[in-house]
C-alpha cells in the first residue's frame, strides 16, 4: 500500500497576495502567508556548470545536454517536489511549462533562476497546506463517515482548484487522526500530535535555504541521467563520507525515503538493530523516541538529516522506534522496538563460518557454511605492509582450511543481504575456487574493457559448492556468484539478485574546478560497468539462480529494475575462460527441491507472506470510519498473532502473547532447504567421482 505523505518535501502556493483565503468545514478561513522566494548563491552557478560538464564528458552514459534531456529533467524535478500530485495546482504546472525546455540551458549557463522560482512556488503551496491543516485541526472532525480516502494520487491529475485540493486534504487530515487515535485510543492526543506535526512542517519550510533548492534541482538532473549519480551539498557530502567510513555510534541501519517515510534499506551485521532481531530490511519507521520514557516524534516530516540525528547517539543510550513491518497494511498496529546504541563492531561484520550435519535419507553430510556480510578490505593496513590486514578473502581462506580438519564434504557460501564492497576482494575470493582465469570485465566510459583475473593456479577448495543469494545481494556479491556460475563451479540458489552492475566514483566539486573548496560539495557519478566473463551484464537483470525460491521482496519494489533511469542490460564479447567440467544433475536437484517445498509448511507460510504483501500493496483506498478502521486492525492483529504462533509451534517454539514479543525465528527455512540441496549435490559429486 502506498502511503503518500508530503511533510518531508522540501517545499508550496502561487502568489495570491499576502492575505490568502481557504475553507474549513465550509467556512472561509483567513490564512496569512507570504510567498516564498529563493535566489541562487553566487557559487551555485559555478557548481552547476562544473557538474554538468563532468556528467557530459565523463559519465559512462553518453549524455547530451539538450532539449530532450531538459524535458526529462523537468518532469523529474516536478516529481521530486510533488510526486503524489497533492500540493500543486494544475494552473501552477501549466505556468511551469515555459521552463520545460530551459533546464538544459540553465545547467550549461549557470542561470538557475527558473528552477528556483519553481521551488519557491512549491514551498509556498506547501506552506498553504500546513496553514490549512492547522486551521482544520482547531475544529472537531468527522471520524465516522462513508468518505473514501485515496492513499495514492501519483497517477491522478493535479487539482484544478483550491476547493478541490481542500476536499482532498480534509480527508487526508481525518485519515491521519484516525491512524493516530488507533495507536493509543486517545483522540485529544491525536489532535495534539497532528497539530505539532504540521507546526513542525511549517517551521521546516521557514528555514529552507537556497542550498535546499539547489540540491533538489541538481539531483533532479543527475538522477535523470542515472539513479546512482548524485550531487551532495557540503553537509550531505560530510554525512556520506561518515557512512562510508562506518565510524559512527548508532543503531546500525541505512535508510532511504519511500512515500515520505524512512524505509530501512540495509541492516549492518553485528549492529544493535541486527542483534535485536526485531527489525528487518524494508520495515518503515513511523516514529522515534529518545530514552526509555521519551515521547514519540513522527518520522513523517523529518528530513534525512533529522532521522540520522535522532537515531545516532552515544554508546549506551536508548532510542525507541515505532515500526511498521515490510509489507504490512497501514491498518496494522505498529510495533515498538527499544534499541541500545552502540559502536558498530567491525568484527561482527566479518566472515562467519560453521559446520552443520545435514541428514538426507539414510546418510548425513557435513557441510561448511560461510556467511559473508560484505566484501571488506583494509586498504590502509595493506598499503602500510601489514600482513594481517582485514580481508574477506583471507578470512574465507582460513575458514576453508579449518573445514579440511573437520571432515567437511561440501561448502555453502551465504551472500544474502550482502550489498557488495571491494572489487579486489570479489576477484580474489573467486580465485579460491577456480584454477585461474578472468573473473569480471569492466568497461569504462570510453569503451575500454579491462579484465580482472585470478592469476594463480592455486585452488583452496575444489569440492561441491553452492552459493545462496537473495534480492539484496548486490555488486561484488553478483560478480563473485556470476563468475562461479559461468565457470560451472557452483550451483546458485535463492532469488534473482539486485542487479547493480555499475561502478561509481566520488569527486569533490572543488577538485573538479581545480580549487580546494569543501563548500562546493561533491559529485558521485557512474563511470564504468561490470560484465560477466560470458559477456552478459549483471546490470538490471542481476544473477538468476539455478534453483529458485519465491522472493518475499517481489512486491516491495527492491532492486535495480525498480529504479528509474537505470542503465540498460547489454552484452559484450565473452572473455577467454575455461569452464570446469559442467555441473550435471541440476535439473534433478531442482525437481527434488520443488518436491520438498511443496511438502513444507514453512514454504507455504513463505508463499502466504508474499501474497499478503501483494494484497497490501494493491489496496489504495480506505473508508474514513474510526470504528471500521479499529475493527480491521484488531482482526488483522489477531490473524497475524494466530499465524505467528502456528508457525512457532511447528518450529518447536513457545507461543507469544502479543505481536512484537518475538525476535527473529531460530529457524532459517531458506538456509535449511539450501543445505538439503547442497547435501544432494555432495551425493551426486561422490557418485560421479566413484564412477571415474
Amino acid at each position: 500500500m502506498n502511503f503518500k505523505t508530503l511533510y518531508k518535501s522540501p517545499v508550496a502556493l502561487m502568489l495570491y497576495g499576502v492575505c490568502l483565503c481557504t475553507t474549513v468545514n465550509g467556512q472561509v478561513v483567513q490564512v496569512e502567508s507570504a510567498p516564498f522566494t529563493f535566489e541562487p548563491m553566487p557559487k551555485h552557478s559555478a557548481i552547476a556548470i562544473t557538474v554538468t560538464t563532468a556528467i557530459a564528458n565523463y559519465h559512462y552514459k553518453k549524455v547530451k545536454i539538450d532539449d530532450s534531456l531538459s524535458t526529462r529533467i523537468f518532469d523529474n524535478y516536478l516529481s521530486k517536489l510533488d510526486k503524489a500530485h497533492a500540493v500543486l495546482l494544475a494552473s501552477d504546472v501549466k505556468e511551469f511549462e515555459k521552463y520545460r525546455f530551459q533546464m538544459d540551458d540553465a545547467l550549461v549557463s549557470g542561470d538557475l533562476s527558473g528552477a528556483f522560482k519553481l521551488f519557491g512556488v512549491y514551498a509556498t503551496r506547501m506552506n498553504e497546506r500546513a496553514e490549512y491543516a492547522l486551521a482544520t485541526l482547531k475544529t472537531a472532525q468527522n471520524l465516522s463517515s462513508t468518505d473514501v480516502y485515496d492513499f495514492s494520487r501519483e497517477e491522478l491529475p493535479w487539482f484544478n482548484s483550491l476547493k478541490e485540493e481542500d476536499q482532498y486534504w480534509n480527508k487526508r487530515i481525518r485519515y491521519e487522526l484516525i491512524s493516530l487515535k488507533a495507536v493509543n485510543n486517545d483522540e485529544k492526543k491525536a489532535y495534539q500530535t497532528l497539530t505539532r506535526r504540521y507546526e513542525k512542517l511549517k517551521k521546516g519550510l521557514d528555514i529552507l535555504k537556497s542550498e535546499n533548492a539547489f540540491e533538489v534541482f541538481m539531483n533532479a538532473f543527475t538522477e535523470t541521467v542515472d539513479p546512482h549519480s548524485t550531487y551532495f551539498s557540503p553537509k550531505a557530502s560530510t554525512e556520506f563520507n561518515m557512512q562510508m567510513n562506518k565510524s559512527l555510534e548508532g543503531i546500525g541501519i541505512t535508510f532511504s525515503f519511500q512515500d515520505e517515510l524512512p524505509v530501512i534499506i540495509s541492516v549492518v551485521k553485528g549492529g544493535p538493530v541486527d542483534k535485536s532481531g526485531k527489525i528487518a530490511v524494508n520495515d518503515r519507521i513511523l516514529a522515534i523516541a529518545q530514552g526509555e520514557n521519551g515521547e514519540f516524534e513522527d518520522a513523517v516530516g523529518l528530513t534525512q538529516d533529522e532521522v540520522v540525528q535522532r537515531t545516532r547517539g552515544a554508546k549506551g543510550s536508548i532510542v525507541r522506534l515505532r515500526i511498521l513491518p515490510a509489507g504490512a497494511a497501514l491498518v496494522s498496529k505498529p510495533k515498538e522496538v527499544t534499541i541500545v546504541r552502540d559502536k558498530i563492531i567491525l568484527e561482527d561484520q566479518k566472515v562467519k563460518s560453521e559446520v552443520k550435519s545435514v541428514k538426507q535419507g539414510n546418510s548425513t553430510k557435513k557441510i561448511g557454511i560461510i556467511s559473508i556480510p560484505n566484501f571488506y578490505f583494509d586498504a590502509a593496513a595493506f598499503n602500510k605492509g601489514d600482513k594481517d590486514y582485514a580481508s574477506t578473502t583471507a578470512d574465507v581462506r582460513k575458514a576453508l582450511k579449518a573445514f579440511e580438519t573437520q571432515g567437511v564434504e561440501g561448502v555453502m557460501v551465504d551472500l544474502r543481504n550482502n550489498g557488495g564492497g571491494s572489487l579486489k576482494e570479489a576477484v580474489e575470493l573467486t580465485g579460491l575456487f577456480i584454477n585461474y582465469g578472468p573473473v569480471v570485465q569492466v568497461r569504462n566510459a570510453n569503451g575500454k574493457i579491462q579484465v580482472e583475473s585470478d592469476k594463480d593456479s592455486l585452488v583452496v577448495y575444489g569440492g561441491p559448492l553452492t552459493i545462496l543469494i537473495n534480492r539484496l545481494s548486490a555488486s561484488a556479491s553478483e560478480i563473485f556468484s556470476a563468475a562461479l556460475q559461468d565457470y560451472g563451479r557452483a550451483v546458485i540458489i535463492g532469488e534473482q539478485s539486485y542487479g547493480k552492475g555499475t561502478v561509481q566514483t566520488v569527486y569533490p566539486v572543488g577538485q573538479l574546478t581545480g580549487q580546494n573548496d569543501p563548500s562546493l560539495g561533491s559529485l558521485k557519478f557512474t563511470m564504468a560497468k561490470f560484465y560477466r566473463v560470458n559477456g552478459a551484464s549483471t546490470q538490471h537483470r542481476g544473477v538468476t539462480p539455478d534453483i529458485s525460491f519465491p522472493s518475499k521482496y517481489e512486491s516491495l519494489n527492491i532492486g535495480e529494475s525498480a529504479l528509474k533511469n537505470v542503465l540498460p542490460y547489454d552484452e559484450i564479447a565473452q572473455a577467454r575462460f575455461s569452464p570446469v567440467v559442467g555441473l550435471k544433475g541440476v535439473n534433478e536437484l531442482k525437481q527434488h527441491h520443488q518436491e520438498r517445498m511443496n511438502a513444507s509448511q514453512e514454504f507455504k507460510f513463505l508463499v502466504e507472506d508474499i501474497q499478503k504483501v501483494k494484497e497490501s500493496n494493491a489496496k489504495k483506498t480506505t473508508v474514513l470510519d474510526l470504528n471500521k478502521f479499529a475493527l480491521e486492525q484488531q482482526k488483522q492483529q489477531a490473524d497475524e498473532l494466530a499465524r505467528l504462533n502456528k508457525r512457532r509451534k511447528l518450529q518447536g517454539l513457545q507461543p507469544v502473547a502479543a505481536l512484537g514479543d518475538q525476535t527473529k525465528s531460530a529457524v532459517d527455512y531458506v538456509q535449511d532447504e539450501s543445505l538439503q540441496i547442497t547435501a544432494e549435490l555432495i551425493s551426486k559429486s561422490a557418485g560421479k567421482s566413484a564412477s571415474k
